[in-house]
């Protein structure tokens, strides 16, 4: 992966030896994995203790309403509920993966829920802590498989296990997304491993049969966009590969390994047929693949492109808290709203930058353009050239909404970037080479001495900082006249506070980043100035990641108590009072009520409710119709309201 060729790849690493580098390889592996573990038991913590939940919100408890009606129904009939009546006045909820009658994911049911479940207690949600650390162990598998050392594969696995981006899911409601993006490590794992060869022959049968069945099992958490992602991801690497291969005249060596890959993609389609046949027959009623009012085919533009990231939020990647953090606080540029940040660390940045400057080599330029595709893809209407291209040209991209999604895939690339930049330094401190040491430290300790001029800046100047950029920061534009109508004579004083706290927000990053930043290349100059040895210095690294990610993480695990998703189910006299109407007929829920899904969950039949892939015609008969009046003094139009 690095520049620098060596025959013994680890090397560097073992002159001079240490009590770490000196164990044999599966006890290094053995206190990486075991480290992965305590930090997913230090940050779930909180959850494991008191076998709590993630989320008892708005997705969280939609899921449990089709859960609950599902079961029930299936109970009642006999029979697998491909249809249920209480919702948008009856939809199909198999083709659109609402509910799956029958559980054919039983790679993830036996490893994540029996298997490694169990380690994190075994509650109703151990397997989202489960799927958090199979992604960290097959990332650092991943790693050691491109030779780097069992620390520097240890810091890309942090990097990846503990993304902030990925870690908020769950508390949004979003445990399959979750479940998806931890199955890209050990997918691409499987894929280098057929790309590169095998000594016996049945070694490619294991591995193209193992490929398969992961490949069917990210397909079968059901969230397509992110596995739709990582066949993107896989299927672009190969295709790099074969490229590279018909370059060194091994064209058909990598072809005939590559059609292995795209075999075990068929197999692992294969496996998730089960769903994925009734979502491809259903697409095309719905409003995902059939389109709606102002499109065909797929989602409308304006809809398809909310949550598109921004230029701005670049920025992020270094202080999360630029734009403020989770809502209300947030006053970025994203509409319509984030409750998340795409923070990946401060010290993967820094050696990803070493990487780009010293390691561009054939496999670190795949990552890179690949990084800087995905980064122009999730700025979706922000930068049109690119997303429109995409959305219009290449199959099945315009099903999928939020650009911002795509990249949960940087917090894969960039660690094994970072690895690389790392490996290099580690490399050239003890080889040399062309490598000018004496110049590169005096950068170090010119950047040194800005950064604690800017800290003790910040730090001393607190108050002052605020009211400088308090002109041009910290309020969204059209705020302070929301405020104004909300509050009323209180706004100037809401107003104050929401500033106050978000410029607390920004500033207590802002110190974290120049701290982080300091103490790095302080420690990158001592170890070049051999003041610390090799495994001192990347154990450092690996433990102020690991704390830099913990702080921003702990803000997104927020434990519920189980019996608080119940309370948005509870009855209240309006539905008491429904239950007892004898006679069939449907509820109309009137504005911001029209996406509740509590009236199904009583059995209580509704022309409303909650799904991301309805039926296209009734979107576009609420699109087109049901607002519409002849009478320009009543919104409704009652033909349809009477034929519903």
């Amino acid at each position: 992966m690095t520049k620098t060729k060596r025959k013994t790849p680890n090397k560097q690493l073992q002159q001079p030896r240490d009590w770490f580098s000196s164990l044999k390889q599966w006890k290094q592996l053995s206190w990486c994995v075991g480290f992965l573990f305590a930090a997913c038991w230090i940050l779930f913590w909180a959850i494991i203790k008191d076998d709590a939940a993630f989320s008892s919100g708005t997705d969280t408890a939609a899921y449990h309403s089709y859960l609950h009606v599902g079961n029930t129904l299936q109970e009642e009939e006999g029979q697998d509920v491909l249809w249920m009546p209480y919702f948008f006045s009856g939809m199909p909820t198999f083709g659109n993966v609402a509910y799956i009658p029958r559980t054919v994911a039983w790679v993830e049911k036996i490893l994540m829920h029996w298997v490694l479940g169990v380690l994190f207690g075994g509650g109703k949600w151990a397997w989202i802590m489960a799927c958090v650390f199979f992604g960290g162990v097959t990332m650092f598998l991943l790693i050691r498989r491109f030779r780097f050392s069992s620390l520097i594969s240890l810091l890309a696995a942090i990097t990846f296990m503990l993304s902030p981006f990925a870690i908020g899911l769950p508390g949004e409601g979003h445990g399959s997304k979750l479940a998806a993006l931890c199955y890209l490590p050990a997918i691409f794992l499987i894929t280098t491993m057929v790309l590169d060869g095998a000594k016996q022959k049945w070694h490619y049968v294991a591995y193209t049969g193992g490929l398969g069945m992961l490949v069917g099992s990210v397909m079968l958490t059901t969230h397509v966009q992110i596995a739709y992602y990582t066949l993107v991801l896989v299927g672009s690497y190969v295709l790099y590969r074969f490229i590279v291969g018909i370059k060194e005249q091994k064209g058909a060596i990598v072809a005939a390994r590559a059609t292995l890959v795209m075999f075990a993609l068929v197999l692992g389609m294969l496996i998730s047929s089960y769903i994925y046949l009734s979502v491809y027959e259903y697409s095309q009623f719905s409003i995902r693949g059939g389109g709606t009012a102002g499109s065909s085919g797929g989602l409308t533009w304006q809809y398809a492109t909310n949550w598109s990231w921004h230029p701005l939020e670049l920025v992020t990647l270094l202080i999360p808290g630029f734009f403020g953090f989770q809502l209300p606080y947030y006053w970025g540029p994203i509409e319509p709203w984030t409750n998340s940040t795409v923070y990946i660390g401060v010290i993967p940045i820094l050696l990803t930058t070493v990487s780009l400057i010293y390691t561009r080599n054939r496999y670190t330029w795949f990552f890179i353009l690949f990084t800087l595709v995905v980064i122009l893809i999730s700025f979706g209407r922000n930068f049109p050239f690119v997303y429109e291209l995409l959305f219009t040209t290449f199959p099945f991209f315009n099903k999928f909404r939020a650009p911002v999604m795509v990249l949960h895939l940087i917090a894969f690339t960039i660690p094994i970037l970072a690895a690389s930049g790392l490996s290099y330094l580690v490399e050239v401190r003890d080889r040399g080479g062309t490598f000018d040491t004496r110049s590169f430290k005096k950068s170090l300790t010119a950047s040194l001495a800005v950064i604690a001029a800017l800290l003790i800046l910040v730090i001393l100047f607190k108050p002052g900082v605020g009211d400088l950029l308090a002109g041009s920061l910290f309020l969204k534009e059209g705020e302070v006249e929301q405020y104004r109508l909300q509050y009323g004579q209180q706004a100037q004083r809401a107003i104050a506070h929401l500033m106050e706290t978000r410029y607390e927000i920004f500033w207590a990053d802002t110190v974290k980043l120049l701290i982080i930043t300091l103490v790095s290349l302080g420690a990158i100059l001592a170890y070049f100035n051999r003041k610390i040895r090799t495994t001192p210095f990347l154990a450092l690294l690996v433990v102020v990641l690991l704390v830099d990610l913990l702080v921003v993480d702990s803000k997104l695990v927020t434990p519920h108590a189980q019996a608080d998703i119940g309370k948005n189910f509870q009855l209240d006299s309006t539905k008491v009072f429904l239950k007892k109407k004898p006679d069939p007929f449907r509820v109309f829920p009137m504005g911001r009520l029209f996406g509740d899904y509590t009236f199904a969950f009583h059995r209580i039949h509704s022309i409303g409710g909650y799904s991301a892939a309805k039926l296209k015609i009734y979107q576009t008969m609420i699109d087109s119709c049901l607002y519409r009046s002849s009478d320009p003094s009543f919104p409704l139009n009652m033909n349809i309201v009477n034929m519903l």
